[in-house]
């Protein structure tokens, strides 16, 4: 992607994630790649390149409403892939806060299997020496918000898992388990944990 940034707190929070994904770059065999970086200034502009492996099956949410729920042998598969790269970025205290399948891309065309988690845009990582990432500030997709984000309270890592349970229903039926008519009604559902029954 080619974007230019002011120097401004979007700068900032570029440069966040680009040191996130430095950190885990070419370590994780279930993480979109970085190829290439370069930085340039421009008047009042950095204009930024970050070039990524080219992931041609697009998308996890495009593939299902498309071609339906996956099979019980791909969803085995891809929630096994998902939980273990998950599992491996929270191990070092980094939230991606913004788990959901349109952040889930297909490294291969009609190959749902080939799975790789991306977008670190709201990524977030914590000293060493803490054991959570506290942290109250909005961020995430509506369908995929842990209670705690919509309740503005602290929040650590476990919000990963939230968002992760909710993508392993939609993975499963094709279906998001939390609905409403506005906004106030989806989240007065997330926090009821009304879920449909399948």
């Amino acid at each position: 992607m080619c974007c230019p940034l002011k120097k401004t707190s979007h700068y900032n929070c570029f440069k966040r994630e680009l040191f996130i994904m430095k950190t885990i770059n070419n370590k994780h065999p279930y993480i979109v790649k970085i190829l290439d970086y370069h930085e340039k200034i421009w008047k009042k502009y950095y204009i930024v390149k970050l070039i990524l492996e080219y992931c041609e099956g697009g998308n996890l949410f495009e593939y299902i409403k498309i071609n339906g729920s996956c099979t019980h042998s791909e969803a085995r598969v891809i929630i096994i892939k998902l939980t273990k790269t998950i599992q491996y970025i929270n191990s070092l205290k980094i939230m991606h806060r913004d788990i959901k399948p349109e952040n889930i891309l297909l490294r291969t065309k009609d190959n749902i299997k080939s799975v790789v988690l991306s977008d670190f845009g709201l990524a977030k990582i914590t000293p060493s020496n803490q054991s959570v990432v506290k942290s109250r500030s909005v961020c995430g997709s509506d369908f995929y918000l842990a209670p705690e984000i919509i309740k503005n309270k602290e929040y650590g890592i476990k919000i990963d898992i939230w968002s992760l349970g909710v993508l392993i229903f939609f993975i499963i039926t094709g279906k998001v388990p939390f609905t409403g008519k506005n906004a106030n009604e989806l989240y007065n559902n997330i926090l009821k944990a009304n879920i449909p029954e399948l």
